[in-house]
Order: C-alpha cells, then structure tokens, then sequence
C-alpha cells in the first residue's frame, strides 16, 4: 500500500481545520493498530510533535514488519544524539528512514552527512531523506548522492503544474518521492465563506476545486486522495487523520479511481500566488 501514516496529531493540534485537538493516547494506539491490519506498514513521527514518538513506540512493541521514519528536526543537538533520542522513544534499533526536516536543517548538518552515513546507515537506519517545500530547495538537494528520498507537498493545488517537471528530475536522479500535504493541512474542508486573511488569496482556486466536485460527483477528500493515488511517479503517501473514522474513510477512497478528465481538469488549476501553498505564510 502507498499510504505512509502520519502522527503529527498523536502529540499536538495539527491542521487548520482540526476540531478534535491532540488525539487521545488511546484513540492514538487504536488508529495504529486498525491501520497495520488493514495494510499500512509505515508510520511517519519526529521528535518534535510532542509525545508522537513515544506513543508510537508503545504500539510497536513487538510488531515486526513495520517502517518508521522519523526526523532530524534540531539544529542545536548531534546528527547522532537526535537518531538515538528517536530510537529510545520509538523503542526500536533502526529507522527505516531518517528525514531532515527542512532544508534550513538539511544546509546546517550536510557538510556532516558523508561521514554519518558511513557510520550508520544500514545499523541505525535505511535511508536518508529531507522534507522540502519549494522546486528550489528540491532542486539544490537532487546532487546530493546521500539522499535517497525526498518528501514534498502535492495536492490538488499545488499539483503538476507546479511540480511535474521537478518530480521527472527527482526520478532521473534515482531518488523516490513521498509525497504530504494532500489535504493542505485541512484547507480543502474548510468552508469559502469561512476563510480568514491570507487565505482569501486561494479563494479562487477553492472555489474551482468546489465546482469540479459538484460537476464530476465526487467529494473533495475523493478528490484530494485519488489524485495523488493516481500519480504512478510518487512512491508513497503520507496522511494525517484526526480519527480513527476518518481513517477508515480514507482507506476506502485509496480503492476510487477518478476519470481522467477530472485529474487533467486539476492538473490545470494554477495558483499565482504560489507562497500560500506554504501554510507557514498563511
């Protein structure tokens, strides 16, 4: 299965339309156990969404099978010391991937990298990875022989139009791609009339993606999901959920196919101003 799960939630409020808050430490577990039954072997956590890790390490115990990656997310502590402090908390002895995350870390410890990676991968974790944001920053990491994935942003806004030509050269530099961000951290769900500041400068666009809903029969979570689903170059996906219902939901939209049409219709949806696809700008 594509799905990485997400667990910002596990350990904060996460997502500009999330009503429920930090997920309960049991209704946390109960969302890790239903996804490992029902196909999704890799979970992504850091260091930095409050008690995510440790509540993941608690649900590991003895599973085996299961790929977690977790995050350099410190400039101010060791390459070294953040990989075992994620290691004690998840209670495991090796990362299936360890992700920079963001390019501002990535700059900080990459002189270190060749040297740690020597070291260590293979015994305290499989690949390396960087979470990035813009074409740029995707760009000045594609030479870079120790990364071997790159997590991004793609949904049904910031799409192909903006990231196809980047995602062929991530491709042609043998590195995968994981793709975040498929519901814009909730924006998606949010109501038009609802929308505060900065947002009104996508008002637009999300009034587009409302008509495509209404016109092709489709609900925007159907939308966000089998659009990224049906972009054969990703290799995984990441979501987040706020509840084990949503959850199940999601799992059964990974099964919907949208017609062709519609995925070539929200491929052409351009956003001018790009920058609000950053939610750190909103």
């Amino acid at each position: 299965m594509k799905i990485i799960l997400g667990t910002a939630q596990f350990g904060m409020k996460y997502g500009v339309n999330n009503q429920i808050g930090k997920i309960r430490e049991s209704n946390a577990i109960e969302i890790l156990e239903y996804a490992f039954s029902n196909g999704i072997n890799e979970f992504d956590t850091a260091s930095n969404y409050g008690n995510s890790e440790k509540i993941v390490g608690k649900f590991l115990g003895l599973k085996k099978g299961i790929k977690i990656s977790s995050k350099i997310s410190y400039s101010n502590l060791s390459l070294l010391e953040q990989t075992n402090n994620s290691l004690k908390n998840l209670r495991i002895e090796k990362l299936d991937k360890l992700i920079f995350h963001s390019f501002e870390i990535y700059k900080k410890f990459q002189h270190q990298i060749p040297e740690f990676t020597s070291l260590y991968k293979g015994i305290l974790f499989e690949k390396i990875g960087i979470s990035t944001y813009t074409n740029k920053e995707i760009h000045d990491t594609l030479n870079d022989e120790y990364i071997d994935c790159i997590q991004t942003p793609y949904n049904l806004l910031d799409n192909s139009s903006l990231r196809n030509d980047i995602f062929l050269k991530i491709k042609s530099n043998k590195k995968e791609i994981d793709v975040r961000s498929i519901f814009l951290q909730g924006l998606f769900f949010k109501k038009i009339n609802d929308l505060k500041g900065n947002l009104n400068l996508l008002k637009e666009p999300l009034i587009e993606l409302n008509k495509l809903s209404i016109d092709f029969g489709f609900s925007i979570e159907e939308m966000a999901i089998g659009y990224v689903n049906q972009k054969s170059i990703i290799n995984k996906i990441l979501i987040g959920v706020d509840s084990l219902s949503q959850l199940k939901r999601n799992i059964k939209i990974f099964e919907i196919k949208l017609p062709d049409q519609l995925i070539d219709k929200i491929d052409n949806i351009k956003v001018l101003n790009t920058t609000m696809l950053n939610p750190s700008n909103w």
